[in-house]
């Protein structure tokens, strides 16, 4: 296991980003990929085959996956690809910051939600970092059946996700290393499922032209990963 990549996205925070133009242009990039995680995680398969709940939190949980795998590839990369992850994290927390308002969670909730939901992802990508990086089926297993399943579900469904993580962890491996495009991240990372819509949804209910805000929950519905009635811990 190599753990550097998500110890630096951890302790180096926005000052990877620099500012001014790279900053733009890191946000720019972050949010495209962003949505090609969204697009990819909505994929049918992935819920009536692989039995991802198809809920609030499933549908999180898909897009988290599908995050963590780019991270994987972009913390890895140049300094520039480095600065991309970084904004591509800053993307996924800002959209799930949105979701927890529209869901009912007041201003001073928030930071609270905010940071729990962070020590879960964290969590979460060194569990499945370390199984991706020594192929690990059982592990990654493991991982998949406590958080993506909370535990109830068929052997097979979960046979088939990793599958479907582990293939898809090699292609972005491939896309990386093989691309002749410098260090744009754009052009190297993309996944073989649909082409990648603008902006996402996790409740597929698209936003106001120009927003690349996601909707976690419905207003007034269950905050992911919180109690229903939506109180900060």
């Amino acid at each position: 296991m190599n753990p550097s990549w998500l110890a630096r996205l951890t302790q180096q925070g926005k000052n990877l980003l620099g500012g001014g133009r790279a900053r733009r242009t890191a946000m720019r990039q972050a949010e495209i990929l962003y949505a090609r995680a969204v697009a990819q995680s909505r994929l049918p398969t992935l819920y009536t085959v692989h039995g991802i709940p198809d809920t609030h939190d499933g549908r999180l949980e898909a897009i988290q996956l599908h995050v963590i795998l780019l991270l994987r590839r972009l913390q890895r990369g140049a300094p520039e690809q480095q600065a991309v992850g970084q904004a591509l994290f800053d993307v996924l927390f800002r959209d799930v910051d949105n979701s927890l308002r529209e869901g009912g969670v007041g201003d001073l909730s928030v930071g609270k939600w905010i940071k729990k939901i962070a020590r879960q992802f964290y969590a979460r990508a060194a569990a499945v970092e370390a199984a991706l990086e020594t192929r690990d089926r059982a592990t990654l297993g493991e991982v998949l059946t406590d958080n993506v399943y909370a535990g109830n579900v068929a052997p097979e469904r979960v046979a088939g996700l990793v599958d479907y993580l582990l293939d898809l962890d090699a292609q972005l491996a491939t896309a990386a290393t093989g691309a002749a495009t410098g260090n744009d991240p754009v052009e190297a990372l993309h996944f073989p499922g649909p082409t990648a819509r603008q902006p996402g949804s996790i409740a597929v209910t698209a936003p106001a032209t120009g927003s690349t805000a996601i909707q976690t929950t419905p207003r007034g519905g269950r905050v992911p990963g919180a109690p229903n009635e939506g109180r900060a811990p």
